[in-house]
């Protein structure tokens, strides 16, 4: 029986690949309108293929459609982080509860990978590396649903996230943060390790609200 064949890249997956990377380090800034043509041209595709990329990032409320047709990359807002970050206190806390109850030798060790602290001024390096590790802790839960819906809240709260980067007092703290949260999901304490993913985050959003302001609630 014959393997699946994987399909190749196409120029719609590279444009939104490389869209998605420039919205979330903001190289395109929050409320920016885009001139498709000239965006095409600058990423070697023509308007078609952009086009079928810009609609898979407005699913993920990335870009907005305004008047004439114009699409605009979306704002940050104060109203959407919170509304992130009120569903992400629950169900992160959940997932790590779920994975301490579960935890193994294979979950500590590929979580462990994931603790050395990035390079600076490396700020995607550090986005991933932060996301990889609650990624697999939360997977390590066991429930395939529970991590698809934090897989889908991820991928809307890194732009916000990756405004913490350039801080690294910031950086230092969240990693003695995860190694105290991989001690105790690695000793079965799952309602303490519940208990430090709440403060975890809560941290997070606490300065981020404080970096993007009120005006948006």
């Amino acid at each position: 029986m014959g393997g699946t064949e994987l399909r190749p890249e196409t120029k719609a997956d590279a444009a939104y690949r490389e869209l998605r990377r420039r919205i979330v380090d903001a190289s395109l800034a929050p409320g920016s309108r885009l001139d498709q043509e000239m965006l095409a041209a600058a990423l070697g595709v023509s308007t078609t293929p952009l086009r079928e990329a810009l609609r898979r990032l407005e699913a993920e409320r990335l870009v907005e459609r305004a008047a004439h047709r114009q699409v605009v990359i979306a704002p940050l807002s104060a109203r959407e982080l919170h509304e992130l970050y009120q569903i992400r206190l629950q169900l992160d806390s959940i997932s790590v509860e779920m994975a301490a109850a579960a935890a193994d030798s294979r979950l500590v060790s590929e979580a462990e990978r994931h603790l050395a602290p990035p390079g600076p001024g490396d700020p995607h390096r550090s986005l991933n590396v932060n996301r990889a590790f609650h990624r697999t802790l939360y997977s390590g839960s066991g429930n395939a649903v529970l991590t698809e819906i934090l897989d889908l809240l991820w991928d809307r709260t890194d732009r916000y996230r990756i405004l913490l980067t350039a801080d690294p007092t910031d950086a230092e703290v969240a990693s003695a943060e995860h190694r105290q949260l991989l001690t105790l999901v690695a000793g079965g304490r799952a309602a303490e390790a519940g208990k430090l993913m709440r403060q975890h985050l809560q941290r997070s959003v606490d300065r981020l609200n404080g970096l993007i302001g009120d005006a948006h609630l």
